[in-house]
């Protein structure tokens, strides 16, 4: 956000963050997705008339507070190439010292690539194609295998029948190729 690189401070501090840190409102759990997008909205959007704005940014927000849990994967994109983390227990703190840098929503986590990030071009397509999206934070769980794939672990992947099915491609170009 703001022009402010934040992947050495999460890699540093064992963190993901996430921003609209004006909104700490977000962290009351009696709140309903409704009365979360209505803090969201006052913090950020209140002389808007529309929803639209609040809702994009409290689907995030949402998704970061309320649904990433332990053993969560999370994949952080990094220029021309990724790191993947694991969220571990913890529950998400607010840290009022992040605000002007746009990251007082933290949650802890194992960071697996910790050494050296994954380059893209070594993700499947699929994966690929979502750390492209525009959204701060986004739902990836249709991906957990090939974000496994990418750190070089073994998924279990069964064609008809239960049969073993040949290993998928491992890049773009092979995901392109196998489907030409």
């Amino acid at each position: 956000p703001v022009g402010i690189d934040l992947v050495p401070d999460a890699l540093a501090t064992k963190e993901i963050s996430i921003g609209w840190p004006l909104a700490k409102g977000v962290l009351d759990e009696s709140l309903d997705y409704w009365a979360f997008r209505s803090v969201i909205k006052a913090a950020y959007h209140a002389s808007e008339p529309s929803w639209v704005k609040s809702g994009a940014a409290a689907s995030q927000v949402w998704r970061f507070v309320r649904e990433m849990s332990e053993g969560d994967l999370i994949v952080v994109p990094y220029g021309s190439s990724f790191h993947v983390a694991e969220v571990v227990a913890g529950a998400v703190s607010y840290r009022p010292e992040y605000i002007d840098r746009h990251a007082a929503f933290r949650r802890p986590v194992r960071w697996l690539t910790e050494d050296a990030p994954i380059p893209r071009a070594q993700a499947r397509a699929a994966l690929q194609s979502r750390m492209k999206t525009y959204n701060t934070c986004a739902d990836a769980s249709d991906l957990v295998a090939e974000i496994k794939d990418a750190l070089g672990q073994p998924t279990t992947d069964l064609g008809e029948a239960g049969q073993s099915a040949q290993p998928q491609a491992r890049s773009f170009g092979g995901d392109l190729r196998t489907r030409l």
